[in-house]
C-alpha cells in the first residue's frame, strides 16, 4: 500500500538525517582535537598549546642539567698520579729504613717471601703483602721536590726501597690528614695509612706459623714420647693404651699448623728440653722449650727466634695425645 511506502520513505530519510548529524558531531571532535594538540589552526592563546609547551621546555631543562652532572668531575673522581709503576708480583727486594736503626730487608726467594737482616727466617706473608700495597697507592698532588725539610723529607723518618725504586715518608698535613712522600723526583701526598702500617719491630715481619704451607712432619720426638708416621699412619712409642688414630692425627697436625703470637730475638735461657722433627722432604727442625708457664716459649735453634705460644697450645703440643681434653 502507498501508505506504508510513505512510512518508509520517512524512516530512511530520518536515519540519514541522523547519520549525517552524527557525522558532523565526529568531525566537529576530531577538529578539536587537533586544535588542542597542534595549535596550528587556532588563532590566539591556546591553554592546552601554553601546556605543552611548558612541559617541553622543562624535559629539555632536565635533558641539560643530567648531562651537565655527569660531564662535571665529581669530588670523589679527582685526578689522581701513581706512586709506583711497579707491579707487586715483579718485586724481588724491600729494604725498610728507619733513622739510624739497622735496616730491615726482606727478599723474594722463589715463590716465598724471607727475612734476611737484621735476622734470617721466613717473612710472615700478611706483613709483606702489606708492604707491597703501598705501590698501589694514588696520589692526589704531585709537587716539586723543593723545601723538603719543611715537609720533614730532608731527612726522613721512614725510607722504604722497592727494587730500585725509594720512597720517603715525611710529615701528615694537619689539614688534608695526607702524608708527604718523595719518589720519582717528586713529592706526593698519600693516605697516612701506608706507613703506619710498617712493623717498627723487624722480628714482626718474621712468619709466625712455625711450618711452611705444605710442610708433612713424618717423626716428631719429645721426651716422653715419639710420633713416626708409616704407610699405615701414625703409630707412638712406647705405646700407650686407649689411643685412636684420630688422636695421632689431631696431635701431628697441631704440630704442623703451630702458629706464635708473636716472635722474639732468640735468649740465652737455657733449655728446659728439645724437640725434633723430621719432614718427608728430609728435612729437620729442632726446637727447645725455654719455657712452659705462663706460656710456652720455643726457640727455633736454625733461625735464633724464639716463638711464644699461649698455655693452652703447651698442653696441646706437650701432652701425649688423648692424654688431656682437647
Amino acid at each position: 500500500p502507498a501508505s506504508s511506502g510513505d512510512a518508509t520513505r520517512r524512516i530512511g530519510a530520518g536515519c540519514r538525517q541522523r547519520s549525517a548529524g552524527h557525522s558532523r558531531l565526529i568531525d566537529r571532535r576530531r577538529q578539536q582535537r587537533e586544535d588542542d594538540i597542534g595549535g596550528l589552526q587556532v588563532d590566539g592563546p591556546n591553554p592546552v598549546k601554553s601546556r605543552w609547551l611548558a612541559i617541553l621546555a622543562l624535559t629539555a631543562f632536565a635533558a641539560a642539567l643530567a648531562v651537565f652532572v655527569y660531564l662535571t668531575p665529581r669530588s670523589g673522581e679527582r685526578a689522581t698520579f701513581p706512586l709506583s709503576s711497579l707491579a707487586a708480583h715483579e718485586v724481588r727486594l724491600i729494604r725498610i729504613e728507619r733513622g739510624t736503626h739497622p735496616a730491615t730487608v726482606l727478599e723474594r726467594k722463589g715463590e716465598l717471601w724471607h727475612v734476611t737482616a737484621p735476622v734470617g727466617a721466613p717473612a710472615e706473608p700478611s706483613e709483606v703483602n702489606r708492604l707491597l700495597g703501598i705501590l698501589s697507592a694514588r696520589s692526589p698532588q704531585r709537587m716539586a721536590p723543593t723545601e723538603l725539610a719543611r715537609f720533614e723529607l730532608d731527612p726522613a723518618p721512614l725510607r722504604l726501597t722497592f727494587d730500585a725504586q725509594n720512597l720517603s715518608f715525611g710529615m701528615v698535613n694537619a689539614v688534608t690528614r695526607e702524608q708527604y712522600v718523595l719518589t720519582g723526583g717528586a713529592v706526593h701526598l698519600i693516605e697516612p695509612r701506608y706507613a703506619a702500617g710498617v712493623p717498627v719491630d723487624p722480628l714482626q715481619f718474621v712468619r709466625r706459623r712455625l711450618f711452611a704451607d705444605g710442610a708433612n712432619p713424618v717423626r716428631i720426638e719429645l721426651p716422653e714420647f715419639t710420633l713416626v708416621r708409616g704407610e699405615a699412619g701414625w703409630t707412638i712409642a712406647p705405646a700407650r693404651d686407649g689411643m685412636s688414630q684420630d688422636d695421632l692425627n689431631r696431635f701431628a697436625d697441631d704440630w704442623r699448623l703451630a702458629a706464635a703470637v708473636y716472635v722474639a730475638q732468640a735468649t740465652a735461657r737455657p733449655a728446659l728440653a728439645t724437640i725434633r722433627l723430621r719432614f718427608k722432604d728430609g728435612a729437620a727442625v729442632s726446637l727447645e722449650v725455654v719455657q712452659r708457664d705462663p706460656a710456652l716459649v720455643l726457640r727455633h735453634r736454625g733461625l735464633e727466634v724464639e716463638y711464644t705460644f699461649p698455655a693452652a697450645s703447651a698442653r696441646r703440643l706437650l701432652t701425649a695425645p688423648g692424654a688431656t681434653p682437647r
